[in-house]
């Protein structure tokens, strides 16, 4: 697999942090995950930390900015490019969430699930509650 660099993007209202696990993003309204990086244990928490240690002297540009430094970045959240390889799915493969999707796993139960349809980052899963796409990232294909 291909290492992408990390990239920002910044407006007005939040700058957000593009890596090849996720994105992870500060703003007025608070900081988010997605992606992987929302699901890896301890991630969020150990970008918040850095980020509001260094936010002491210096501004979330700029610490954001630090982030895009390899070295730093390595040494921040080592993990920030081991993106997992994602299932192929079609309509009618069988599907269950991966365990770090705890809170899919908790609502909906685990499976297996049917796939009723695909997009690009979504799989549609028919599920008890009726069909809800879910994000692929999430996903392992399994037999029935």
């Amino acid at each position: 697999m291909k290492t992408k660099s990390p990239k920002l993007k910044v407006t007005h209202d939040y700058i957000t942090l593009s890596l090849p696990v996720g994105n992870y993003t500060v703003s007025f309204n608070g900081r988010k995950a997605s992606g992987q990086l929302a699901t890896m244990k301890g991630a969020f928490a150990t970008l918040n930390k850095y980020v509001d240690q260094e936010s002491k002297t210096k501004s979330y540009g700029e610490v954001m900015e630090q982030l895009t430094n390899i070295e730093v970045l390595n040494r921040v959240f080592p993990e920030w490019n081991q993106a997992k390889e994602v299932d192929t799915f079609k309509v009618g493969d069988f599907a269950t969430f991966d365990t770090e999707a705890t809170a899919f796993i908790k609502k909906y139960g685990n499976g297996p699930f049917e796939v009723v349809s695909v997009k690009p980052k979504y799989i549609g899963l028919k599920t008890t509650f009726g069909n809800i796409g879910f994000p692929k990232i999430n996903l392992t294909k399994v037999k029935k």
